[in-house]
């Protein structure tokens, strides 16, 4: 996948051309890729991270960092505008990459309106052999440009003895996101080699219908309807990776569904392992999927001692066979396997009725 895009690059994307990187986890290579051959993000379109505060969004997306700094080298640049001010991940203590998560903290955002001249500036200075990931954690965290005026007055007003008048400028954000933010920002970045990342948190949504989502997230309709594709995250089975002694937990397993896709597979789930010394641990989510190990509904792992798994005629319980391939370097062919897997499966939805008006 890697060679492929780097030679796509020094021989100069056309327009037509499709590049795709990866995500750093083969089960959401396949979720979001949306088509056979299609894995991981499209560059060129905006992309929704989307959970609770425990659910891993930031994590996968440093991950995703990752993955491509390895994979495509001087190739491959990344902005991480952190709104939030609360990234905490060190690349070199994880991934062992001596460059810092965020290089300039000039390059933060605060409102939305510096955030558009950020991406703006970010993809001018993209080189034409060069792919860009711009991740945005997140729009919950900027202000607009009107807010800021507003408490500035305010403060001033203070200051000098005299009354505030109050006001609102409660949805300057929300309109220039909606009219101005995306329909600009997605047009511009839709013929270059950038990935643009949303993380969003998730917040009760008060006096919801009763058809309606309880729950709703910054960047409202607009976010919905320009994004690429948006990946809904949850934890699960919480106590899965908990130590028995300690009771201290070494990961999470996460189920990714997408709720909107633009691709002929939309609605794709999965559950990958996240392990917080290595990030994705794309051995055992790929075992586990390879060999159903997760349960319908509680996505609960199957025990394997009394069924063990058989890897080319041999037998191993689920923590044999992840150290079988890592010691013998098996993961290649691993995911090829998790590949053709997805395939069938996704043979056996396939309509086989001729098309009603041919």
């Amino acid at each position: 996948m890697a060679k492929k895009v780097i030679e796509q690059l020094e021989q100069g994307r056309t327009k037509k051309e499709d590049i795709y990187i990866t995500t750093g986890s083969t089960l959401r290579d396949l979720i979001i890729g949306g088509d056979k051959d299609k894995l991981g993000y499209k560059v060129g379109n905006i992309y929704n991270i989307v959970s609770d505060a425990s659910a891993g969004k930031t994590a996968l997306a440093v991950h995703s960092i990752a993955a491509n700094y390895y994979a495509l080298g001087d190739k491959f640049v990344w902005q991480y505008d952190d709104a939030e001010r609360g990234a905490t991940f060190d690349l070199y203590h994880m991934y062992g990459i001596e460059k810092p998560l965020i290089e300039d903290v000039n390059s933060i955002s605060n409102t939305v309106e510096e955030l558009y001249n950020n991406i703006r500036k970010f993809s001018d200075n993209l080189k034409k052999d060069q792919i860009g990931m711009y991740v945005v954690d997140s729009l919950d965290g900027l202000t607009s440009k009107a807010t800021v005026d507003r408490g500035n007055e305010r403060y001033s007003k203070f200051e000098k003895g005299k009354e505030f008048s109050e006001g609102t400028y409660a949805m300057e954000k929300q309109k220039f996101l909606s009219q101005e933010f995306f329909p600009d920002i997605a047009s511009r970045i839709k013929d270059t080699n950038i990935v643009l990342i949303f993380i969003s948190q998730v917040r009760d949504k008060i006096n919801a219908g009763m058809f309606e989502k309880k729950q709703t997230r910054a960047g409202g309709r607009a976010l919905q309807f320009y994004c690429h594709t948006v990946e809904w995250l949850a934890q699960v089975q919480k106590r899965e990776m908990e130590d028995d002694v300690t009771g201290l937990r070494s990961g999470i397993p996460i189920l990714i569904e997408t709720e909107k896709s633009k691709t002929p597979r939309p609605y794709r789930k999965g559950v990958i392992v996240y392990d917080f010394s290595i990030g994705v641990d794309d051995i055992a989510s790929n075992v586990d999927y390879l060999y159903d190990l997760r349960t319908d509904k509680a996505y609960q792992l199957r025990p394997t001692k009394q069924n063990k798994l058989n890897w080319d005629d041999k037998l191993f319980q689920r923590d044999e066979l992840c150290d079988h391939i890592y010691e013998n370097e098996l993961e290649n062919e691993l995911k090829n396997r998790v590949v053709a897997k997805w395939e069938e499966n996704e043979a056996k939805l396939v309509n086989k009725r001729k098309p009603r008006f041919v």
